[in-house]
């Protein structure tokens, strides 16, 4: 703690109790009372370092606000103020939208982190269409011959995820099962990392299990719980997860 003290104090004489390069400190003493479970000092500091960085933003050059904003997003997210997090996200939309244009797999990411605010608040058919706008922005560059190929079925498996979790909220089941296997298939034939493949299979066997089809949950469980012994051994969560479904199956049915 002494430590993490000393460096804010350097910083402090070397830039400026409000200068914006003194939060990067702050921020590591932060994580250190976070971690503690101390957020009666956790809270507060957040919210200083909020104030240092909301205060800094007129002053900088554009890069350096670029950095700011995406800082203050972090901040605001684990403050749950999530208007605000939409709000840093947007202005830094804008910044990327002059650099990029509108329709480049970096709004694409933009797009998806203002789509979770929506998420976070409830509000689910405004995060469906920002999802979606994000999709419709990744299949379009998708169709360019420059785009790697192996990140681009990446971004599409992911929001294919997105979309299944925003309606799998709102009980939309067949539309969850929909872009879930949509996933899967892009998982299954191009990702070499199975951990990936486990949790979809596992997402979806959850889906059924949620509507009652314990017949078509119960093979994919085990599908997932045979990926999972090979790559994430007896003590992971989710091995664990599936072993719970799986054993309240068999006594469901006896």
């Amino acid at each position: 703690l002494s430590i993490y003290k000393h460096i804010i104090e350097v910083m402090e004489n070397t830039y400026g109790v409000n200068h914006f390069k003194t939060t990067y400190a702050l921020e590591d003493l932060l994580l250190y009372y976070s971690r503690k479970g101390r957020d009666d000092i956790a809270n507060p500091l957040r919210d200083r370092i909020i104030s240092i960085l909301e205060n800094n933003l007129e002053y900088v050059d554009e890069d350096s606000r670029y950095d700011l904003l995406f800082q203050l997003s972090g901040l605001y997210s684990k403050a749950a103020r999530y208007d605000d997090e939409e709000r840093v996200l947007r202005i830094r939309m804008e910044i990327l939208k002059k650099q990029y244009g509108p329709d480049s797999s970096i709004i694409a990411r933009q797009l998806g982190f203002i789509a979770h605010t929506y998420t976070a608040r409830g509000h689910y058919e405004k995060a469906e269409q920002l999802f979606k706008h994000a999709l419709a922005i990744v299949e379009k560059t998708g169709k360019s011959n420059t785009i790697n190929t192996s990140s681009h079925l990446r971004d599409l498996s992911f929001y294919f995820i997105q979309l299944a979790s925003i309606y799998y909220k709102q009980d939309r089941f067949d539309e969850a099962e929909h872009f879930s296997k949509k996933a899967l298939a892009i998982e299954e034939k191009v990702f070499l990392y199975l951990h990936k493949v486990h949790m979809t299979i596992y997402y979806i066997g959850n889906l059924y299990w949620r509507q009652g089809r314990y017949t078509e949950a119960e093979p994919l469980f085990n599908k997932s719980l045979e990926i999972q012994e090979k790559t994430g051994g007896s003590f992971s969560s989710w091995l664990a997860s599936s072993f719970s479904y799986v054993a309240k199956l068999h006594e469901d049915q006896g």
